[in-house]
């Protein structure tokens, strides 16, 4: 198996030395070799998510956290909170759509003026759902289990409501003994403009991020 680290690329060339590398192989060392490597965990973690290379998943690690924040439940506050989920695969979306509601971004609802107390009931509830992200599991190989894989289509699909337009793109793969798989693979969420716009005008806007999405991630794969 040849070695995923590669010494002669542009980034040496820019002068960025690179300082750590994990594989998930025995064959893939670290670049900067450990002195005690009965301490290398098979948990890494990098902007509030964790991959384990033994099982071969990902997890959210510091989304728990935000229950402990101070939080006065203000606009900011919340804004604040709820950018320590990174999340930029999408794959926390459904977690993610409360503070997106419309009735943050009327005119006149100041960044520290207390919010109403239907909006702070439901950030409230989402902090707590929030909190159960830590308990997600999600596969980082998307076709495992799957032997020789004969046919790999993607899927798009957008749809959108009163208040969200979203997308979503899954991959399926089928191999030579008829085993089928899917998996989500990238997803984006828009909450719905101030400016009241029509259902079937948001389902257009929900085709057309569908639409950029799987090009997106077909020139990405």
């Amino acid at each position: 198996m040849q070695s995923p680290f590669k010494r002669d690329i542009s980034i040496d060339k820019m002068d960025f030395k690179l300082y750590k590398g994990y594989g998930n192989h025995a064959s893939s060392p670290t670049l900067v070799p450990t002195t005690e490597p009965e301490k290398m965990s098979h948990s890494l973690k990098a902007l509030s998510t964790s991959w384990n290379t033994k099982d071969e998943v990902l997890m959210f690690t510091n989304a728990s956290s935000i229950l402990t924040e101070k939080d006065p439940k203000t606009k900011r506050s919340l804004i604040s909170l709820y950018s320590k989920v990174f999340n930029p695969m999408g794959l926390l979306t459904p977690f993610l759509m409360i503070p997106k509601f419309q009735e943050l971004w009327t005119p006149g609802l100041d960044w520290d003026q207390p919010l109403d107390s239907d909006i702070a009931n439901s950030w409230e509830t989402g902090k707590h759902e929030l909190a159960n992200i830590d308990q997600i599991k999600v596969p980082r190989w998307l076709l495992r289990n799957l032997s020789a894989i004969v046919k790999v289509e993607l899927h798009g699909f957008g749809d959108a409501s009163k208040r969200t337009y979203r997308t979503g793109v899954y991959i399926c793969a089928e191999d030579k003994d008829g085993h089928r798989i899917s998996n989500l693979v990238m997803a984006k969420s828009r909450a719905v403009p101030v400016k009241r716009i029509s259902l079937p005008r948001l389902e257009l806007l929900a085709a057309y991020n569908t639409a950029k999405l799987l090009d997106y991630v077909i020139q990405t794969l």
